[in-house]
């Protein structure tokens, strides 16, 4: 078991925001997470426990408006903090091991990416232009890869990387090229004279060494697709030690590489796959929609609780067994109604493999909290090393509010209601006495208390001694 040292770091020091007591002293129980890895004096620590509190309690998540709605440090503090924060992909992956650890429940992980729009800020680093899947078009912006835990309700995010795409013509440029090429040439596609021959043998040596050779992003970096980040931040956490069973994502993370590393480690995936995949299915190599099309519609039953159709296959795919499940009617929040969904833990009911895939929903709602009430699309840093240490602190402000999220939340993976509810502590002082006080919706205060919240933290973290109540003032 993990034991903390008394201390006072929030004796003191006055706020009038209920949830920085909250927050300075979390971090300083957590403290002992990062023993080994990272030496943070006190004072950084103060400036993170500021600038989480101005992510939850401000709209406009600037240094500057953090620095005038909590008080406490001047805004240049606040500026210095995200240029010296920091952690490298590894360190970051075992502190993110020891949490898990540390909360003492079983949980999953999910893959997906999410795009942070910048229409307007063409300085800011890590943007390029790239497909936003819900506005249809391309947009300038910022790609993040994510890695996140979960049990069902508790969403964790443990690891994440930004991705650009590497410096290269556009399909349109190279097919211009080559026609303007070949017309100056004026020699036809049939020539099959000797010369010609060895100069195709040339052309096609070169470009095969070309594609051996490693492409690089703007900066000079070596350029990973998404799919070779994924892999790297999964490699780092299960050589860490991280303890999961099942593994989700969608189509675009369902390549060969990924799924022979999954189930490398023993792991079970689930995933959805395209309509045009082929597999092996009656001694014959044929789409998944076709082996969808095999069996008619009003045969495929009909699941109350899923509020679809559903029909389960067994079929071949890379010389293995997997299994094969076809949704009709699909009345789920994720796009089309028809979905083809494949694992390699074949003991699953149908009802139980839908339910699985549709747990990779909750990266979504993470997505979309982060970036509505957690500042993730306002930052105006522009150096790349600001930009990394904001998100990160995102991240951190989002799991200390799962960790204080209540009980009977767990039917609302939101964290609007709890965010709302945690911005609302207010500090008062009365007569030279300090009590917490809580705004309703009709505008009338009424009395509250930081131990409420206090106490479901440490419920969350068994494995860490807390203190009975935050210390303030």
């Amino acid at each position: 078991m993990l034991i903390k040292q008394a201390n006072s770091t929030t004796k003191g020091l006055e706020c009038r925001w209920g949830c920085f007591y909250l927050i300075a002293e979390m971090l300083q129980s957590l403290l002992i997470l990062s023993a080994g890895l990272t030496t943070v004096p006190q004072q950084r620590w103060l400036e993170m426990a500021v600038y989480l509190t101005g992510l939850i309690v401000e709209k406009n998540v600037t240094s500057t408006s953090i620095a005038g709605a909590v008080g406490l440090l001047s805004h240049d503090r606040l500026s210095r903090l995200l240029t010296t924060f920091g952690l490298q992909l590894s360190k970051a992956a075992c502190l993110a091991v020891r949490f898990v650890e540390a909360l003492g429940i079983e949980g999953f992980l999910i893959i997906d990416d999410v795009l942070i729009p910048k229409p307007f800020a063409k300085a800011i680093a890590l943007c390029a232009w790239d497909w936003d899947h819900s506005r249809k078009r391309n947009t300038f912006g910022q790609r993040l890869v994510f890695i996140v835990w979960s049990n069902g309700w508790l969403i964790i995010p443990l690891l994440f990387t930004f991705w650009q795409k590497a410096q290269g013509e556009s399909k349109r440029k190279r097919k211009l090229r080559g026609k303007g090429r070949r017309r100056k040439l004026g020699r036809p596609i049939t020539d099959n004279s000797a010369k010609a021959r060895q100069r195709r043998v040339r052309r096609r040596a070169k470009m095969l060494l070309a594609k051996k050779r490693r492409k690089r992003l703007s900066d000079g970096r070596h350029y990973r697709s998404k799919n070779q980040l994924a892999r790297v931040m999964f490699y780092l956490l299960m050589r860490r030690g991280l303890k999961v069973r099942f593994i989700l994502f969608d189509n675009w993370y369902a390549s060969k590489q990924n799924i022979c590393l999954f189930e490398r480690f023993g792991l079970y995936w689930a995933t959805r796959v395209r309509d045009n995949i082929k597999v092996f299915y009656k001694a014959e190599t044929i789409k998944v929609k076709e082996v969808a099309r095999s069996v008619k519609k009003a045969n495929y039953h009909y699941y109350s609780r899923l509020k679809a159709r559903a029909r389960s296959f067994e079929v071949e795919v890379a010389g293995k067994l997997r299994k094969l499940t076809v949704i009709k009617d699909d009345t789920s929040p994720e796009s089309c109604s028809t979905k083809y969904l494949l694992t390699n833990c074949r003991q699953l009911t149908t009802c139980q493999h839908i339910e699985w895939y549709r747990r990779r929903w909750l990266i979504e709602i993470f997505f979309r909290d982060a970036k509505q009430h957690f500042g993730l699309c306002g930052c105006e840093a522009r150096t790349e090393r600001t930009v990394i240490s904001h998100v990160a602190l995102v991240c951190i402000a989002y799991t200390f509010m799962q960790l204080f999220r209540p009980n009977d939340a767990e039917q609302r993976p939101s964290l609007k209601t709890s965010k709302y509810a945690m911005a609302g502590l207010i500090i008062v002082r009365l007569k030279n006495k300090c009590s917490v006080v809580s705004q309703l919706s009709d505008g009338k205060l009424q009395t509250a208390s930081l131990t409420v919240f206090w106490h479901i933290a440490r419920t969350r973290l068994p494995a860490i001694v807390l203190p009975e109540s935050p210390v303030f003032l």
